[in-house]
């Protein structure tokens, strides 16, 4: 069962189960765990809270975008695969060169992140 009919099924079930009694309770999560294949208290927590979404990623914002990524993954591997504390200082110099031979094809943006 995926995970997202999982969420759907407890949308479903969740009213029925918090107005029910005990024994009703009961049915309904031995009905549940049997048709999800989760465990009988992940289940419980699931029909009492709903499914909820973690956390927001917590740590440093990413400073370069996919498109500037894959232009200094690109002009590292045409320089040889050298370590990035050598490579940074080329990068004014490369990348224009490179641009002039067509190996890259950047942006005003993107070289200006590249150009750093």
């Amino acid at each position: 069962m995926s995970q997202q009919s999982k969420r759907e099924l407890v949308e479903r079930i969740r009213h029925r189960y918090l107005q029910g009694s005990r024994t009703e309770k009961t049915k309904i999560l031995d009905e549940f765990v049997a048709t999800t294949g989760l465990h009988r208290k992940a289940a419980i927590r699931a029909l009492r809270q709903g499914y909820q979404r973690g956390p927001e990623p917590r740590g440093r914002p990413r400073v370069y975008t996919g498109a500037t990524v894959a232009a200094l993954v690109a002009v590292w591997r045409i320089c040889g695969c050298i370590c990035g504390k050598h490579l940074a200082p080329f990068l004014p110099e490369v990348v224009p060169i490179l641009e002039q031979h067509d190996e890259l094809n950047l942006d005003g943006e993107t070289r200006a992140c590249c150009c750093r």
